[in-house]
């Protein structure tokens, strides 16, 4: 009995430290998260404002080690719409901090960076189709489950605020013969499901 005890409680430490070894200051991490998020989308268009939408997304990254379980990285966005809004590209710095050495181990992470979508808005009296750009912020806390020692199933749940500018010279409007410049934010809670790979 004292024997299996030892023996498991070795295999314990030498898978922990397998899994505590990927996440060591200059290691690299590779990553994709997939989702379907429902978000409140408001278009301050003329006193207007739009339904909400579901959006389907996509974001692959990649990150460095600069400390144990804290990594910098880059993601690439794309995600589409489908309430009057067509497809994002966006750009973002990425910043996640691990909070245990576990095999199951929680995670904090942070986005900041440039988005760019092309937006269709219907209303009432007009149709417009517009190039918008702006800031996209992204907070949010997951798990990493270690499938392998170097590879991770990651579920993550996170709040996103997208604050958009028409990069033309807005909407005008035939009937009171005045343009309008249009400005978004968008607000929402998301869940993803991803793969991470530890190099």
């Amino acid at each position: 009995m004292k024997t299996k005890f030892i023996a498991t409680t070795l295999l314990l430490f030498i898978a922990i430290s397998a899994v505590m070894a990927q996440t060591e200051r200059g290691r690299f991490i590779i990553g994709a998260n997939s989702s379907i998020v429902l978000s409140d989308v408001k278009v301050k268009f003329t006193g207007q404002d739009t339904d909400k939408t579901t959006i389907f997304k996509l974001m692959p990254s990649a990150g460095y080690f600069l400390f144990d379980n804290f990594s910098v990285g880059l993601s690439i966005g794309y995600e589409y719409q489908s309430s009057n809004i067509g497809a994002e590209l966006s750009a973002l710095s990425e910043f996640r901090y691990y909070l245990t050495s576990s095999i199951v181990r929680p995670y904090l992470k942070a986005n900041i960076g440039y988005l760019n979508i092309y937006k269709s808005i219907i209303g009432h009296q007009y149709d417009y189709d517009a190039s918008m750009h702006g800031l996209k912020v992204i907070g949010g806390a997951g798990i990493a489950i270690f499938l392998r020692n170097n590879i991770s199933l990651d579920l993550t749940g996170q709040y996103t605020l997208n604050r958009l500018n028409d990069l033309g010279d807005g909407y005008y409007e035939s009937s009171s013969n005045k343009s309008f410049k249009v400005r978004t934010t968008t607000q929402g809670l998301g869940g993803f499901v991803g793969l991470s790979f530890y190099l």
